[in-house]
């Protein structure tokens, strides 16, 4: 039987805008990159024969990539347009960094990372 433990990475993530659209009237269109980033320490006990996966449930807007640890991860291995699952094993540290790009319809000068979407690791095993 397979197991698996969840651990939520909620706030505190560092938001950033990276662009902001605007129409050839040179009006803004409420769609804006953002990234947003989070360090936190590898869970304990982990075993070589469980696997570790970020997971990320898109709640508003779109993934355009996401880095752990300075790696660009493959987004294509498990993912829909709501849903994404990365095994980040192979670049797991004990002191981590992930950052998340998002494409998002927003006025807000500084959103939070939990207004579109939330964001786990499973470890599954």
């Amino acid at each position: 039987m397979l197991k698996e433990h969840r651990i939520r990475l909620r706030e505190p993530w560092l938001a950033e805008q990276k662009s902001h659209e605007v129409n050839s009237s040179g009006l803004s269109v409420n769609s804006s990159v953002w990234a947003f980033s989070r360090r936190f320490n590898a869970p304990t006990g982990l075993t070589d024969d469980q696997q570790l996966w970020l997971c990320v449930w898109l709640v508003h807007g779109q993934v355009l990539d996401l880095e752990f640890n300075g790696h660009l991860l493959d987004l294509q291995q498990t993912s829909r347009a709501d849903w994404l699952e990365v095994d980040v094993r192979a670049v797991l540290k004990p002191f981590n960094k992930a950052v998340l790009n998002l494409q998002v319809d927003t006025t807000t000068t500084s959103p939070t990372l939990s207004k579109f979407c939330e964001v786990e690791l499973r470890i599954r095993g």
